[in-house]
């Protein structure tokens, strides 16, 4: 209380027009930090908001990659073969291709994280444990990484998890840096998926357009049941999740941060968290 006191008084000393006429000076020199600091903060505010159109060029740009991070974010390895398994399950699901070259492998790491690698790392990686577990092979004489695509039947299918990340929030550092904030979801069973948009559809009501025809907003079960049947790509499923409805099949995981750098028009993965 006694401090309140002594900040109100000075606050009445400081516009007495006595003290004013005396301390000139030292009251215009305060007015104008004063009128700096406000300034500055606006200024860091506004730099740190992120516009809408930052917000779909980073959705846009993250989005596939961010499909595949689970190759990373659930690897228990420190070395490079998770970036491998990374960069063959991009290619397959996004390119339709299943092979690349050591250093085609490379340029696609180099061109997606600002962390370094180089092609002898790539290529004395070899093997290991987890790469066997994706079905992927090595062939020294073509200098190149094989993720070889087993097609499974429905039963094998139905006990993949699909492991999807929901975007939560954007938070922009600089003008080059932004972070982006997800939660793991996890699709025990991907039947619940098909279930459950299955179930929807069949209570959609119907809307009349003006030439008296009605319309059923169906949700496309399509990707889900190509996958289920072995002819489809895990891909096509996650980009056709809605985020409204994942909490409703899926289990909720943790919190994963995603800072993102941008460097000559690419969107680099800077660090995973």
């Amino acid at each position: 209380m006694k401090k309140l006191k002594t900040f109100l008084k000075n606050i009445k000393k400081i516009f007495n027009k006595e003290y004013l006429e005396k301390n000139l000076g030292v009251v215009m020199l305060g007015v104008l930090i004063l009128i700096f600091l406000v300034f500055t903060l606006i200024y860091f505010i506004g730099t740190r908001k992120v516009s809408s159109i930052e917000e779909k060029t980073l959705k846009d740009k993250s989005k596939n990659l961010v499909n595949y991070i689970d190759d990373i974010t659930l690897s228990k390895s420190d070395k490079i073969d998770k970036y491998i398994i990374f960069a063959l399950d991009y290619s397959y699901n996004v390119n339709s291709r299943n092979e690349l070259t050591y250093k085609e492998i490379y340029d696609f790491l180099k061109d997606n994280f600002t962390k370094k690698f180089t092609e002898e790392e790539i290529k004395n990686c070899g093997v290991t444990q987890e790469m066997l577990e994706k079905n992927i092979t090595q062939n020294n004489l073509k200098e190149s990484y094989t993720m070889n695509i087993v097609k499974s039947d429905p039963d094998s299918l139905s006990k993949n998890k699909i492991v999807y990340y929901k975007l939560e929030k954007i938070r922009k550092i600089n003008k080059n840096k932004y972070r982006m904030y997800y939660r793991q979801y996890t699709i025990e069973n991907p039947y619940d998926m098909l279930n459950f948009y299955l179930e929807k559809n069949m209570n959609v009501e119907g809307e009349e357009n003006e030439n008296g025809e009605v319309k059923y907003d169906l949700y496309d079960i399509t990707p889900i049941r190509n996958y289920l049947m072995g002819n489809g790509k895990l891909a096509d499923v996650k980009n056709n999740i809605i985020d409204s409805d994942i909490s409703k099949y899926a289990k909720k995981g943790k919190k994963i941060k995603i800072t993102y750098t941008i460097s000559d028009d690419k969107l680099l993965i800077n660090k995973i968290k």
